[in-house]
């Protein structure tokens, strides 16, 4: 059985070497990660990552080929961190995007000036009869034509117009008291 001792030295031999092998095919190295990263400075990332892992990597197995296992390390970890750029995108957006986003709630005097406009707008049509705030509301809320309306409140065409420009008259009477933005 072999002494604790003798399996710490030749890890750290092994650690020796492979570190000397690094660090002296270094450009070799860098030239691999960077033709998977495509950026020098990503390329010097992945590198400093790579030996950092093989100075604390504990391995009990020989290498047989310490270049081949140098040049796979750096492969693997130029690879992971194509991956992790990939999902860092997918996450972070530029600041320049987000500096002009509207508030999503608006302005607060704004909101409470549009919801007096409605009021405002709502009291008037509340003066016009029925059936004109109802031909005036398929019109222009729910955008129906006024051949659609004229059919649901069987009237003429013609009479549908009518109400419609009569409802626009009362608001337009009503313009005054609004508030614009």
């Amino acid at each position: 059985m072999p002494c604790p001792e003798d399996e710490n030295m030749v890890a750290e031999a092994e650690r020796c070497d492979l570190t000397e092998i690094f660090v002296t095919n270094r450009q070799r190295l860098r030239r691999i990660a960077s033709s998977i990263v495509q950026s020098t400075s990503g390329a010097d990332d992945v590198l400093q990552d790579a030996y950092l892992k093989l100075l604390g990597a504990q391995t009990a197995v020989e290498v047989k080929q310490p270049l081949a296992y140098c040049c796979q390390i750096v492969r693997n970890m130029a690879r992971d961190h194509l991956r992790r750029l990939s999902f860092e995108s997918g996450l972070m957006a530029l600041e320049e995007e987000g500096q002009y986003v509207p508030a999503t709630h608006g302005q607060p005097e704004l909101q409470a000036m549009r919801r007096q406009n409605l009021a405002i707008l709502s009291d008037a049509l509340d003066e016009v009869p029925v059936r004109t705030r109802i031909a005036y509301e398929m019109y222009i809320v729910r955008g129906m034509t006024q051949r659609d309306i004229g059919k649901a409140l069987e009237v003429s065409v013609g009479l549908v117009n009518a109400l419609i420009a009569e409802a626009g008259e009362v608001l337009t009477r009503q313009r005054h008291l609004m508030t614009w933005d």
